[in-house]
Order: structure tokens, then sequence, then C-alpha cells
């Protein structure tokens, strides 16, 4: 039997597609594998283990605030120790799964000795994008201290693969895996309308970086010139729904409820939100620190049967767009954006057939089963990870494009 214990950096519930789509439930679904989910408590209370879908959670860390990180160090070792000492008394096999926390993988560093294999995925640059020029250092730091312990690495696009392999040049084996769609089973997408009103969707982060101000802007653009549509933003904190709303740009349709923010809501309840909706947008300013993403709201768009309106600039985010044949790609230009807003609904027709293609890309190269072989080589140590444009079906854009009648377009 394989023990996969994963060090997150997730609160308790740990909600995110890596967690849904792979660790608690395909991976788990594996007659020979077992996992349990290391995570942060959510507030003062917990720290029982539970279920968490099919894998066992221990919500034991303390939270991720300030001195809060660096005692979770002793605090993994002093919970997952333990552990790893049950179990390879039993003759178990034991593998540390570290996500995107420096910090953490400093503790599976520390306990590499005692177990089998050590891996680390990053989706996020820490060495050159944290907060801080003392975060970064830091970063730095224990990434290079680890690096000799560490066996395998995981990323979620090509080039985020590159630069953690640069980090990591001793780790044998080394794969990307997109994030991928979780989709409910019972998920039964809107229905396109002949005419009326378009509802478009955003969720995600609204932090400023995200320049959801500039997208919200072109949506009020495209509104104002004649528009039917409604935009729903959701993810918003209690400081940026303040902000946002007091925009003067945005306040018109504020009232009238053209444009809607929300704020954060539970992975369940964002699925609801999805269904409900035709368009969904991930237009994301083409900064460093984004150039390496797997945008996780794209796929779930796409999962979710929606037509999309994506940016340039983030290489992964663009072939999944040509490959799905399933919306726009957009310059992070205001101007551009509400163009393609307006475009995107203006022919409903192809809308409908983007959609479809959005489901049709979803169910083979987003489904989670067609990456688990790969994730298993990685976890295993057996052989190379290949690369998921090749060990999932329907990734090719020609295929795609040619079953759909349509192609993922830029727009003009």
């Amino acid at each position: 039997m394989i023990y996969v214990i994963a060090l997150l950096d997730k609160s308790d519930p740990p909600e995110h597609s890596f967690v849904d789509g792979f660790l608690s439930t395909v991976l788990v679904e594996e007659a020979d594998i077992r996992v349990r989910l290391v995570v942060s408590r959510a507030g003062r209370d917990g720290g029982r283990p539970r279920r968490y879908r099919r894998a066992v959670c221990l919500p034991r860390l303390w939270r991720r605030r300030s001195l809060g990180r660096l005692a979770n160090v002793l605090q993994a070792i002093r919970l997952v120790a333990p552990q790893v000492g049950r179990l390879r008394a039993r003759q178990q096999t034991v593998v540390l799964l570290v996500r995107n926390c420096p910090i953490l993988l400093l503790a599976a560093a520390v306990m590499r000795p005692r177990v089998d294999r050590l891996v680390y995925q990053s989706s996020f640059p820490h060495e050159t994008a944290s907060g801080s020029r003392l975060l970064r250092w830091g970063a730095r730091l224990l990434l290079r201290a680890c690096a000799p312990r560490v066996d395998a690495v995981l990323a979620v696009s090509p080039l985020g693969l590159a630069r953690t392999r640069r980090l990591f040049p001793r780790a044998g084996t080394a794969a990307y895996i997109p994030l991928v769609a979780d989709v409910p089973a019972a998920l039964a997408p809107a229905p396109v309308a002949g005419t009326g009103t378009v509802r478009f969707v955003y969720v995600g982060s609204h932090e400023a970086k995200r320049g959801v101000d500039l997208v919200l802007r072109a949506a009020a653009a495209a509104l104002a010139r004649g528009l039917d549509a409604v935009f729903r933003s959701i993810g918003c904190t209690e400081a940026e729904y303040r902000r946002l709303a007091a925009d003067p740009i945005l306040r018109p349709w504020l009232d009238r409820g053209r444009i809607q923010l929300v704020h954060r809501i539970p992975r369940d309840a964002v699925w609801r939100e999805l269904a409900a909706a035709e368009v969904g947008l991930s237009v994301i300013p083409p900064l460093p620190e984004f150039r390496e993403a797997s945008p996780t709201k794209l796929a779930e768009y796409l999962g979710a049967g929606l037509a999309v309106v994506a940016s340039r600039g983030i290489p992964a985010q663009e072939d999944l767009v040509a490959d799905s044949g399933a919306g726009l790609m957009v310059d992070w230009d205001a101007d551009a954006i509400a163009g393609a807003l307006a475009r995107i609904a203006a022919d409903r027709d192809a809308l409908a057939r983007r959609r479809e293609a959005a489901i049709r890309h979803a169910r083979t190269y987003l489904d989670p089963r067609a990456h688990l072989a790969n994730l298993r080589r990685v976890l295993a140590g057996t052989g190379a990870g290949a690369d998921p444009r090749e060990v999932a079906p329907g990734s090719n854009a020609a295929a795609t494009a040619a079953s759909s009648g349509i192609r993922g377009d830029d727009d003009a």
C-alpha cells in the first residue's frame, strides 16, 4: 500500500482543483493508494481528523499567518513523523507531497530519510513573486536548502515545470499536470437562449493586481454600447466590494443589476453559479507571476459548459482556449475586452457551438482520470512524467476544431 501524506498550503476545508480533482477522489479510488491531507485549521476550533471526500483530512497545522507559518515547521514534523513511523513499521510505502509552501517543504525535507519519496508541487513562483523582498529571499533560501532531498517535482504548466526543474535539478521525475475540472455529475448547464440577456460570470480573486476593475469597466463600456447582458463577479472580500462599488463608472450598472458583485462563496455554490451562466471570464493581466499559471477557473468554466473570453499572455490559457475551440482570446486592453464581450454574445448559434466544444474538451483533456497515470508515475518514481497533451485525449487543437466546426479565435 502507498500512503500519500500531502502537506498543503490550504486551510480547512481544502477546496482546490488539485485536491478535489485528484487527491481526495480519483487517486484514493486506486486500490493501492491512501491519502492523508494535512492542512491548517480554519479557526480556533477544529483539529479533529475527518473525511474530506474520500481522503483523511487532518486540520492540525497553525493558521498561515505571520509566526504561524514558521511554527508549522515543527508542527508538521510533530504531526507527521509519528504517522510515518507507524506506517513504516507496517512495511508501507510512504510518499510526502508538499504543495506550494517552502516552509512545509523544509519540514518534509527533515523527514525525508524516514520516507520513500518526497514530491514538491509548485504552481506559484514564491522565489520571485512573494509579497516582499524578504519573503522572496526566504523562499529562495528554503528551496535551495531542500532541493537535494526532493525526488520529484510537479507543476501545472510547461513554463512552471521548466522553472521548477531549475530549482530542483536533482529531482529524478518531473511532470506538469494541468488543473482540471472536477465537475459534479449532476451539473446541468443552462441552455443558450436564442435572444435576450446573456449571462457572464467571473469567479476568483478581486485583489488589485488581478485587474478586475479594468475587466468590469470593459463590461460597463459594452453595456453602454447596447450589450444586453448581466455580469456576475464572484469572490470579493468586503473591502474589495466597497472599493469596486465606489467606482463611478461601475456604480450606474451596479444600481441597475447589470453588474453584480458577490462575496466569496463555497466551492459547491460556485458550480451552481456556473450552471446558470453562459460565458466565463478568464481575463488576467499578463504579469510575470501569472505567466506560468494553469487558471483553475478557466478549466471549471469549460467543465461547466461555458464559452469563454480569455486574455493573452498566459501560455497555458492560450493553449487551452485554442485546443478547446470554446472562446475568444483578447489583449489586456479595456476596449479589446469590451469588443470581445459584445462579439461572443452577438451570434447565439456560435455561442452554443462554443459551449458544446467546452464540454467536449473538458470530458477528455480536463478529466482528472486522463492524468491519473501521469500522477502515479511521479508519486512512484517509475519513469519520467509524460506530456499531458500526449496522454490525455482531446488536446489536439485541429481535431477539436474539426469536430466542433469552430476554433479558438483571436478577437479582432
